[in-house]
């Protein structure tokens, strides 16, 4: 009502993936589907349930080879409050660039989140003789999920895909704190067409699949 008084013509509402809470999903999903000038826009997102078991038994052979190389290397990672958010944007940007991608937020925007929220946005870095070459943002959403909100590489380490390492470690933390979804988001590329490539990744880190729904409601 109040968007119709502000000559609205439509309402997007962004949901959370199913995975979060299948109960209130489907009530949800009932109640804006069966909404006059309802459109529905349904995408695949990806996550990895965090469980008692290793993480290791949940991976493709190829990640596990991965893995075992950037150990071999020498490599280290884990959650980090060393980076600045100045740091941690340059370096996300360098990386995204070069890989042709952009930042969906500007600096100020990563510096307000995480100097506000520090309890919520967690940093988590993988090093070579103390040289960040993967660094990843997460979120945590509430104290049951994570959520990999920023990520990159640098580009001369993609045969050790160093993100598979990280990708452990977070795991690890959400064992050890009591979380138990990991959310990888969905896998699209910089023009929103799904990237299979990328999906496929995920699933070899051991990620299922579900839903994430917007509703387009139309006035």
């Amino acid at each position: 009502m109040w968007i119709k008084t502000q000559s609205g013509k439509k309402l997007t509402i962004k949901t959370a993936p199913t995975c979060y809470d299948p109960g209130i999903h489907t009530v949800l999903h009932d109640v804006y589907n069966n909404t006059d000038n309802c459109e529905l826009c349904t995408i695949s997102n990806q996550h990895i349930p965090i469980t008692p078991s290793d993480f290791l038994s949940g991976i493709h052979l190829s990640e596990k080879r991965r893995l075992k190389k950037c150990l071999n290397a020498g490599f280290e990672a884990g959650l980090t409050n060393q980076p600045t958010a100045k740091q941690c944007y340059d370096f996300l940007l360098q990386c995204r660039t070069t890989k042709g991608y952009y930042i969906s937020i500007s600096e100020n925007e990563l510096q307000v989140l995480l100097t506000q929220f520090p309890n919520d946005f967690l940093t988590f870095t993988a090093t070579k003789n103390n040289e960040i070459i993967a660094l990843v943002i997460v979120v945590r959403v509430n104290e049951k999920i994570l959520y990999t909100f920023l990520s990159s590489y640098r580009p001369d380490f993609a045969a050790f895909s160093p993100i598979v390492f990280l990708t452990q470690k977070i795991y690890e933390y959400g064992q050890r704190n009591g979380f138990e979804i990991l959310d990888l988001g969905t896998s699209l590329d910089h023009l929103g067409a799904h990237k299979e490539s990328l999906s496929r990744f995920k699933r070899n880190l051991g990620a299922e699949t579900c839903e994430k729904v917007t509703y387009h409601l139309a006035f």
